[in-house]
């Protein structure tokens, strides 16, 4: 009868309830057709229900694809969404490479990039060698495909270089750019060294001993030796100190600390590391931490020019 039905009814719950009977009758190939059609007709409120029930059946990346009506690009979104949610990263990827997005479609299109990457990143920091390696080539390709369709704003990501390190893009995210994390950074058109952009951090004395100020991921290559170095001043008479770059893997270890020279004039800081063989990230961290016996630090402070760049092995 329900099948006879749907010659008359075409609507989305039809389909969702054969897809249900066929799923109650094993009949995994006519589940798939209905929700296939159910999908391309659903009100956006009724996709996570049918992503749910599609889950059941623990598909491979290529099938998901199948599935997803590319046309209707903001159910792609939200199924990609729902992938990364539980960690299904190769099917959300398949279903970004299929897309196609226009200028109409470039919010929903954005929103996907921005969850895949976050995803992708949340599992190459839990990873080691290849698989890390993997997932950070993959989550730089979403990145830059999105830049050079205009998805979203900001430099190219490339291997073995800090994004935005003159501050001239916006702050989107600590992934591809820095990300503030305990405080609101000010970014100063023009003050730091040779006319370069500069960022001032305001701290009124009631911070607590250890604040992370903002940070971003890089990707280097492994077992490779790299220098960093920023520009630091302080404003004002204050001689007070603990502003601290930390570079560390995702894997926790820290591989330097550079405590920043404080003066009225801009100094430079700078120190090298060793990338473990089995990293493809790190972690560049500026940290407020209050040194042992100092009173708070309270006053204003600009960071500039941070730049990475790789050195031969010793």
């Amino acid at each position: 009868a329900l099948i006879s039905a749907t010659r008359y009814d075409h609507g989305f719950e039809s389909h969702y309830v054969l897809g249900n009977l066929a799923l109650l009758q094993n009949n995994r190939k006519e589940f798939l057709h209905e929700m296939r059609i159910a999908l391309q007709i659903a009100p956006t409120g009724d996709v996570y229900t049918i992503l749910n029930e599609i889950q059941r059946l623990r598909l491979g990346k290529r099938n998901w694809t199948n599935l997803i009506p590319q046309q209707r690009t903001k159910i792609a979104a939200m199924a990609v969404d729902y992938l990364t949610t539980i960690h299904r990263w190769r099917a959300a990827l398949n279903i970004w490479n299929a897309m196609d997005c226009r200028g109409y479609d470039a919010k929903p299109c954005r929103q996907m990039a921005m969850d895949l990457v976050n995803s992708l990143c949340n599992q190459a920091i839990k990873k080691e060698g290849i698989n890390q390696m993997r997932l950070t080539l993959a989550m730089y390709k979403v990145w830059n495909h999105s830049i050079k369709h205009n998805l979203v704003h900001g430099p190219l990501a490339r291997i073995g270089e800090v994004s935005n390190g003159n501050f001239n893009h916006s702050w989107i995210w600590q992934i591809f750019g820095w990300g503030a994390v305990g405080v609101s950074p000010r970014i100063i058109l023009g003050a730091g060294p040779q006319h370069a952009n500069a960022v001032r951090i305001h701290l009124n004395g009631y911070e607590p001993s250890h604040l992370q100020l903002f940070d971003q991921w890089v990707w280097v290559a492994p077992g490779m030796r790299y220098q960093i170095q920023f520009s630091s001043r302080r404003l004002g008479y204050s001689k007070q100190t603990g502003v601290v770059l930390a570079v560390s893997m995702a894997n926790g270890k820290v591989l330097c600390t550079i405590p920043a020279v404080l003066h009225q004039q801009w100094r430079q800081n700078r120190c090298a590391f060793t990338v473990s063989k089995n990293q493809s990230l790190v972690l560049l961290s500026f940290n407020y931490v209050r040194p042992l016996g100092q009173v708070p630090m309270r006053g204003s402070f600009d960071l500039a020019h941070v730049s990475l760049r790789r050195i031969s092995i010793n």
